[in-house]
């Protein structure tokens, strides 16, 4: 079964909440996981990021034009 984008981020965020909070156990929806120990924790909170990059909605492209003028001031609204 594939979890949502908003699956694995719920996870992460339970995930990263109980780093910060120095406890080895994260409880979702009812059922409890034990971690071994926080590099466990944090191994897995990277497979977690690995797995939303991928299917996450790319990001729309962004494009910039240089300008260039005569007048060496990138300013020439005569062309």
């Amino acid at each position: 079964m594939a979890l949502s984008l908003t699956d694995l981020q719920t996870l992460r965020d339970s995930l990263s909440k109980a780093i910060y909070a120095g406890v080895l156990e994260v409880t979702i929806d009812g059922m409890t996981t034990k971690y071994a120990s926080v590099a466990d924790m944090e191994r897995r909170r990277a497979l977690l990021d690995a797995d939303i990059v991928k299917i996450s909605p790319a990001a729309a492209p962004t494009y910039s034009f240089a300008q260039f003028s005569k007048d060496g001031h990138g300013n020439n609204p005569k062309g």
